[in-house]
């Protein structure tokens, strides 16, 4: 789960707590100065290794 810690839809306190959900998979990123909607137009190296990363770990299980 990726989410902005300036959300004001989904609060970081909400995603830390749907992320502890799922005790065995818990994959949160949070980043600093983000809010909802600004988490999508996020377009880095860093979130782009994350994301594959992501996939690769999860996939592959």
């Amino acid at each position: 789960m990726i989410g902005g810690n300036d959300d004001t839809y989904t609060p970081p306190e909400e995603s830390e707590q749907l992320a502890q959900a799922f005790q065995d998979r818990q994959w949160l990123w949070l980043i600093d100065g983000l809010s909802h909607g600004e988490i999508s137009d996020l377009d880095d190296e860093a979130c782009r290794e994350r994301v594959i990363t992501f996939f690769k770990e999860e996939l592959s299980s």
